[in-house]
């Protein structure tokens, strides 16, 4: 009986492994998730930027707003990289749930015939401290926040390889059509579960599943059928009355 206890454990823990914490590249859409370019662009920091293009590095004091049009000059090098001297950068020109947002990692703005895009780029950890407050209420337990969090992680490993917005040099975008991204203010509670479940996703048969989830339950969950695709392809994926 302590033998399959013991298999009944280590075949547990072969569903959740861990993973390193590679960067994900974030498009950002406008007000709403309206669109996925931005007119213009508007960028500050309480540390103070620093703006690299081409092979010039432009440095703007603590405070400074710096507005970008598709036109700007500094296009002409390619694409422009924003990084906060420390913390965080604000997007200026940009509205979400609790107010104006800010990034951590590196803004990069690339132009295109109808205006900027604007791609976050910066570690899946701390992508999914802004994701796990903005899918689920942190007033949850914590346990419940620990499996969002698995799902969360698991779900953005798979997007990360399908490259969705290839065009624009990114992975994923920050709303519904993904994972809410960073419309709901950073929480305590939910960094812990972040950071208690920090690598762990989920596996069938060794490989990481794409891990759907919903926030509005009518009762039963559903197969892959509902997206047209083989239930056989995704056999963890069943219909179940909750």
């Amino acid at each position: 009986k302590q033998e399959e206890v013991q298999t009944k454990q280590e075949n547990q823990e072969e569903e959740t492994q861990v993973v390193s914490n590679p960067n994900i590249r974030v498009l950002l859409m406008t007000d709403g998730y309206k669109n996925t370019i931005h007119p213009s662009v508007t960028v500050s920091s309480t540390t103070g930027l620093s703006i690299t293009y081409g092979e010039k590095v432009e440095e703007c004091e603590a405070g400074t707003e710096v507005t970008f049009m598709p036109d700007d000059s500094r296009f002409q090098s390619g694409n422009i990289r924003i990084q906060a001297k420390e913390g965080e950068i604000t997007v200026n020109s940009l509205k979400r749930g609790y107010g104006i947002p800010s990034y951590q990692g590196i803004l990069e703005l690339r132009t295109t015939a109808e205006g900027i895009a604007i791609i976050n780029e910066l570690p899946v950890e701390n992508y999914l401290c802004r994701v796990l407050p903005s899918e689920m209420p942190s007033g949850y337990e914590i346990e419940a926040l620990k499996a969002q969090a698995v799902c969360a992680r698991t779900y953005a490993f798979m997007q990360r390889k399908s490259n969705t917005y290839s065009a624009y040099g990114a992975q994923i975008d920050d709303s519904t059509q993904f994972q809410v991204y960073n419309n709901v203010d950073p929480d305590e509670k939910t960094a812990q579960a972040v950071q208690e479940t920090y690598g762990k996703m989920l596996y069938y048969d060794g490989n990481p599943i794409t891990a759907y989830y919903f926030s509005t339950s009518c009762g039963t969950t559903t197969n892959a059928a509902i997206w047209d695709s083989d239930p056989e392809d995704t056999p963890y994926l069943r219909c179940l009355s909750l």
